[in-house]
C-alpha cells in the first residue's frame, strides 16, 4: 500500500498519508531475504518441487509448468531489486518488464527462458544487501 499510485487511492486518511510520506523509512535490507524466500517458494510451486502444491495442474499439463507462479516468481524478484536499489516500488511493474511478465503467465516464454529469467533475478537479490549501501532512511520527504 506504500507504493499505489496517488491515483489510484480510492481512500487515504490523514496515517495513511504519513505513512506514504514516511515509506522511505521501511526499507532494509532484510527486506531481500523476505523477497527471495518469497520468490525461491513461488519457484518451487511452479516447477513441483518437493513440499510445493499448485491448483492449476491444467498449467501444468498443457505448459510443463505453472505459468502463474513462473509469473509472480520473476515478478517478485524485479520488485525486489527495486525496493533494494531505490527504497521503491513502481506499480504497475513498468516496461519493459511488465510485458514479459504479462507474455509469461499465458505461456508464451519457454521455460528455459523463465527459468534463466528468475534464476537471474535470484542472484542479483541475493548479492543486494551486501552491494546497496546502507542508509537509515532512504531519500524522500522530510517529515520535518
Amino acid at each position: 500500500m506504500l507504493f499505489v499510485p496517488d491515483e489510484e487511492v480510492v481512500f487515504r486518511n490523514e496515517t495513511g498519508a504519513e505513512l506514504v510520506g514516511n515509506a522511505g523509512r521501511f526499507v532494509s535490507r532484510l527486506a531481500a531475504i523476505r523477497f527471495l524466500g518469497y520468490l525461491q517458494a513461488q519457484k518451487a510451486a511452479m516447477t513441483g518441487h518437493a513440499g510445493a502444491h499448485t491448483n492449476r495442474p491444467e498449467l501444468v499439463a498443457l505448459h510443463g509448468h505453472d505459468t502463474k507462479y513462473a509469473m509472480h516468481a520473476l515478478r517478485l524478484g524485479l520488485q525486489g531489486i527495486e525496493f533494494l536499489t531505490t527504497g521503491r516500488i513502481t506499480l504497475p511493474v513498468p516496461e519493459p518488464h511488465r510485458a514479459f511478465l504479462r507474455s509469461i503467465r499465458p505461456g508464451d516464454v519457454p521455460l528455459a527462458e523463465v527459468l534463466d529469467a528468475i534464476a537471474s533475478a535470484e542472484t542479483q537479490l541475493a548479492q543486494l544487501p551486501r552491494r546497496v549501501p546502507w542508509r537509515t532512511r532512504w531519500p524522500g520527504p522530510d517529515p520535518g
